[in-house]
């Protein structure tokens, strides 16, 4: 039985905006900007639910998730546009929390939800440190919105090269440049004898 999708036509702006990534810090401030600009400028406060996604449990991660889908089908209160940002998500990463049978059922449910469109003048925003892109929920979000990520970069290079490097980085801070540590751990040719 197929379903019919009621998700953006090519061309129509985005209403779903999701910024990740496990630099907290860049992820945070990211959104910060991101939700003074998607917010309606002549609604005050009332232009913006924000919803806590910091959840320590599984109900209470699956009682945030229906908070948002409440949020997202109420009428705005003054004026004709709203945003709902879900902030600080911590149960889509690879945790107890996260692999739970509630949560994942929950997080497919809410992409459903998502997929068949935002009411008029609602837009939607999640910000999470961190999520396991192997689930099919980040998947859902690429194809449902706009994603930024934002990744820690050890070393300054980059993070796909090898696991290693992030290791190596490590041993270079905490040994320093040249020290011997380094040269006996992480060395690709052994040291030569004299």
């Amino acid at each position: 039985m197929s379903q019919k999708s009621k998700t953006r036509k090519p061309g129509q702006a985005s209403l779903i905006y999701a910024v990740i990534g496990s630099d907290d810090g860049q992820v945070k401030g990211r959104a910060r900007e991101l939700a003074a600009e998607l917010a309606p400028k002549d609604a005050g406060d009332f232009g913006m639910d924000v919803i806590d996604g910091a959840a320590e449990n599984a109900d209470q991660a699956v009682t945030r998730l229906r908070l948002a889908i409440q949020a997202i089908q109420t009428l705005p209160f003054f004026g004709t546009q709203k945003l709902v940002w879900l902030k600080d998500v911590n149960f889509l990463s690879d945790t107890v929390t996260g692999r739970s049978v509630s949560v994942q059922a929950a997080l497919e449910e809410f992409s459903v939800f998502l997929d068949h469109g935002l009411p008029g003048g609602v837009t939607f925003l999640l910000s999470a440190a961190e999520v396991d892109k192997r689930r099919s929920f980040y998947k859902s979000l690429g194809k449902l919105g706009k994603v930024e990520v934002f990744q820690v970069r050890m070393g300054g290079g980059d993070t796909s090269a090898r696991p290693s490097d992030g290791l190596r980085a490590r041993a270079q801070v905490f040994a320093g440049r040249n020290g011997p540590f380094r040269q006996a751990c992480w060395s690709e040719q052994p040291p030569t004898q004299k």
